[in-house]
């Protein structure tokens, strides 16, 4: 199956509190392309629905260029979103998709007190029913440990790459039969496919409030890759 022009990626971050701090890497998003001769760059802005930060006191660290979540008291993380898939037949179908950190249950330190020595990391993908398909349904589960008694601290660009990788092989599968992810940093994510590449990366959010969000998404040229 074949795809014409872009999957868009909107996104929406829903949070709740954390134990003492957590650091989120920047967050990625995918998207899939066929047929780009040329390379096309695209920004949508938090008015249009398109990447929308939920969440109190939200604190950029600008030195490390990563979202800074300042909490007080015990709870868990969730980022969720939804990916809009347009096929080459034009029929379109919903990605829902969630993220969850947080400690697991029965992991409490030595006073008594709930620590985060345990961590996981979980995606469920379902596809509904569009143009009389149904689209296939995934999950994953990645365990992401901390030591016990440690400043919770989720480091978790690792562990992204390789959700988002699996996320996007099962995009690939779904939709386009040849596209593969290739590259996954703390930046975004690239997919190969028969017409060349496409790069999907998200800013870090701004301080103001009224300052839109961004996402960049741009294809490449086969040549450019």
């Amino acid at each position: 199956m074949r795809t014409q022009g872009v999957v868009m990626v909107p996104m929406i971050l829903a949070m709740h509190v954390l134990p003492r701090r957590v650091l989120l890497d920047h967050v990625q998003g995918v998207a899939l392309a066929d047929d780009v001769a040329h390379a096309v760059t695209m920004t949508i802005d938090r008015e249009t629905g398109w990447p929308v930060l939920i969440g109190p006191r939200q604190v950029l660290d600008a030195q490390d260029a990563c979202l800074w979540v300042p909490v007080d008291g015990p709870g868990s993380l969730q980022i969720s979103g939804v990916f809009e898939v347009i096929d080459a037949s034009r029929h379109a179908a919903m990605l829902h998709w969630e993220m969850l950190h947080g400690p697991l249950q029965g992991h409490a330190g030595r006073d008594g007190e709930s620590h985060m020595s345990m961590a996981a990391m979980q995606c469920r993908v379902q596809w509904g029913r569009c143009g009389g398909r149904m689209y296939e349904a995934h999950e994953v589960a990645i365990p992401h440990p901390f030591a016990r008694g440690e400043v919770a601290i989720l480091r978790a660009a690792n562990a992204h790459a390789e959700l988002i990788d699996r996320l996007a092989s099962a995009l690939a599968r779904s939709v386009q039969k040849g596209a593969r992810a290739v590259a996954v940093d703390e930046w975004g994510l690239t997919i190969r496919c028969r017409a060349g590449a496409l790069r999907a990366s998200f800013e870090e959010p701004r301080l103001n409030e009224e300052d839109a969000r961004i996402a960049t998404v741009s294809i490449l040229n086969a040549q450019d890759f």
